[in-house]
């Protein structure tokens, strides 16, 4: 980066719990009611997702987190795949950088892929 005014800033949550493959790892029987309240809210953050026309792409139980262990509070995790379709894509930030990883360059973010 060539200008040293533009301040980077990254925002993230500490989010205390066992993945949701560690949680069912530690059940020899899951109890349907945790296994109903599970589906349901992550089905809540999912569809929270694709309203806004994000799509997540790398949905596993190793990129959910159960705050706290509790089965009514998972965290979708790892949006470093997601796709967000927009109508205008430029490519760029507001500062003028373009998007991406220059190490790994996804097709949907190709100059002139509108997909």
């Amino acid at each position: 980066m060539d200008d040293a005014e533009i301040e980077l800033h990254i925002v993230t949550d500490f989010i205390l719990g066992p993945t949701l493959q560690q949680w069912r790892e530690s059940w020899k029987q899951v109890e349907l009611n945790d296994a109903i309240a599970v589906t349901r809210e992550l089905l809540v953050v999912l569809n929270t997702c694709h309203v806004a026309d994000l799509v997540h792409r790398h949905v596993k139980p190793d990129n959910i987190i159960l705050a706290d262990g509790n089965p009514e509070r998972p965290v979708l995790l790892d949006f470093g795949l997601s796709f967000r379709k927009v109508s205008e894509i430029d490519f760029e930030s507001e500062a003028g950088q373009e998007i991406g990883n220059r190490f790994l360059r996804l097709p949907e973010l190709a100059s002139g892929n509108s997909q």
